[in-house]
């Protein structure tokens, strides 16, 4: 594997499910699902006009616990569902695109579950193992992806009716993307939405619970996050040769909703591949990036995710863009530690994903 933020990165994520823990409990229940997909590639930048024709079809099946005690469900009003998948993709662009493997986790608010209909949300990340990348040579028009293992990202809606206790089935919304983060170039990614119907089995009948409505701000939780970071990945500028990207940051939010909290952020990277890149084009200036901003943040139990709007008060040598966005997902271990991915982007372009080590005070 070429960068170790990618095996990292999978890891941890992978053992956010927390599938080891017992499961025995009579409130949380093990499920498997299969899904097949249908969708088209939306063309974002005419760079990939090329692939304008491809139409994926997919075929996803899924492990997950659903949760439906009472503490889970004052979290968020809601049953939470967390999983792990496997999607295999064909792109329908054999010569450019080629075909996919998805393996992802995800989390899956639901909502009314003792009712035979309800919808539910879904939001995953994970890793994508795709078989023809950019060649100059043998396959110059790919400029969606340009490394065999890149991520991927998936969020949907779903519409799910209760056949029996222990089979349901669902009709989804999906908006799918498979990008390598900025890692290597070229890398405009893969965003195609699809449909698709599902089928549900549970091994043991779910006993679904009557719910007691309690205020969110009359539980015990801690209203303020105050929290210090320190992040860590790297970035291919040559052909094989990779710079690392360190950074730290602190971010500050408040509690507003039962899953909503407001803040902001202050963050200091320094990007060792602009820095290579500035001192081989001759480029004065340092590597340093220094921004500051506001956002939200969901607060799905332990994990918490976060969207920032930032501006740049200093950029880095070679950096044209003046804000970016954070996309932070971590899970809260015990009072203090918490762990996770985080993806800096200008505008639709990711510019890199880090591996952080955070700790809440």
């Amino acid at each position: 594997m070429k960068s170790p933020t990618l095996l990292l990165a999978v890891l941890i994520l992978f053992n956010l499910i927390g599938f080891g823990q017992n499961s025995s409990e009579k409130q949380v229940f093990t499920g498997y699902s299969i899904r097949p997909h249908y969708g088209f590639v939306i063309i974002h930048s005419q760079d990939i006009v090329a692939v304008k024709d491809s139409y994926p079809i997919g075929l996803e099946i899924d492990a997950f616990r659903l949760n439906i005690s009472q503490q889970a469900w004052n979290q968020c009003l809601c049953s939470p569902r967390a999983g792990i998948s496997i999607g295999i993709w064909d792109f329908n662009s054999p010569d450019i695109l080629g075909y996919g493997i998805n393996p992802l986790v995800y989390i899956e608010p639901a909502f009314n579950v003792k009712n035979r209909l309800h919808f539910s949300f879904r939001g995953g990340a994970g890793l994508s193992l795709l078989s023809r990348p950019y060649d100059s040579v043998k396959n110059p028009n790919n400029l969606s992806y340009s490394t065999h293992i890149a991520f991927s990202l998936l969020a949907g809606v779903q519409l799910n009716y209760r056949i029996n206790n222990r089979f349901s089935m669902q009709l989804a919304a999906n908006f799918n993307h498979i990008s390598n983060s900025g890692i290597k170039e070229p890398n405009k990614g893969i965003n195609y939405p699809s449909a698709s119907i599902g089928l549900t089995y549970f091994p043991v009948d779910p006993v679904f619970l009557t719910y007691q409505y309690v205020n969110w701000d009359s539980i015990p939780r801690d209203k303020n996050r105050l929290s210090f970071h320190i992040l860590a990945t790297n970035k291919q500028v040559e052909l094989k040769r990779y710079y690392p990207i360190v950074g730290m940051g602190i971010q500050f939010f408040h509690q507003i909703s039962r899953i909503n909290a407001v803040g902001g952020e202050l963050d200091l990277v320094w990007h060792g591949a602009l820095d290579h890149r500035a001192r081989t084009e001759g480029m004065s200036g340092d590597a340093l990036s220094f921004g500051i901003g506001a956002g939200n943040e969901f607060l799905l139990g332990k994990f918490l995710f976060s969207q920032v709007f930032g501006l740049y008060i200093k950029k880095p040598v070679g950096l044209k863009q003046d804000v970016y966005q954070r996309y932070t997902l971590v899970y809260q271990v015990g009072d203090h530690f918490v762990p996770g991915l985080g993806l800096r982007a200008h505008g639709h372009v990711a510019d890199f994903l880090d591996v952080r080590l955070g700790w809440r005070f």
